[in-house]
């Protein structure tokens, strides 16, 4: 009998690469209902009711402090209740999945043939209580060594159009166009494409391109 159109195509991976590829434990914090389900999978008694008191209403305050306030990644919670053993199913249905990264192209190709670059910056903070917090991906590039891809190819990285590049596409000949410090990528990209195309040295000064 042939398939028919409600077959599903079945995709295998290792337990290591759904953890390394799918699911954000080291990154984003979990939601209240993974403390619920957590106290369910732990014999030690102070534990499960320290569980069971953050999925409550009344220890939404609490819950807030401990976990969303301090950026308290899934890792960081299992290590803090270390009596808790999560069955691979109920991981897979409960923790937060990795979310995907968009970088604007700062560079033109007309000035880097078959290259691109990107400008970002390098998340790093400090919660209330003196803990160093660092961006999940923005770390992970910064920590890369010129020429490495890192594996780029296999995390289904791609190319989609911008909405800020059509706003300064007709930046031409003699003009002055500036824009947000969201826009500054953009305004590189054009700097180099102009550069390129008039031949004349082109700066970017306080988010402004002359």
């Amino acid at each position: 009998m042939p398939p028919s159109n409600t077959t599903r195509a079945v995709c295998e991976a290792t337990v290591r690469a759904v953890v390394q590829g799918v699911l954000d434990l080291s990154g984003a914090s979990p939601r209240r209902y993974m403390f619920q389900v957590l106290s369910h999978f732990t014999d030690n008694k102070l534990q499960r009711e320290r569980l069971q008191y953050f999925a409550t209403a009344e220890g939404r305050e609490d819950l807030y402090r401990y976990n969303q306030r301090e950026r308290r990644s899934l890792l960081e919670v299992l290590q803090d209740f270390p009596a808790a053993a999560f069955p691979l199913e109920w991981l897979l249905e409960s923790a937060p999945l990795l979310s995907p990264r968009q970088f604007s192209i700062a560079s033109s190709p007309l000035a880097h043939p078959g290259r691109a670059a990107i400008l970002m910056a390098v998340v790093r903070w400090t919660t209330p209580t003196k803990r160093i917090r660092q961006g999940l991906l923005s770390n992970w590039l910064a920590g890369l060594k010129p020429g490495c891809n890192g594996g780029l190819n296999d995390t289904g990285s791609g190319i989609t159009n911008g909405a800020v590049a059509a706003a300064v596409a007709a930046c031409n000949g003699d003009a002055n166009c500036s824009g947000s410090k969201d826009s500054v990528t953009s305004l590189q990209q054009q700097q180099q494409r102009r550069t390129v195309l008039v031949r004349v040295p082109v700066w970017i000064d306080n988010g402004a391109l002359r």
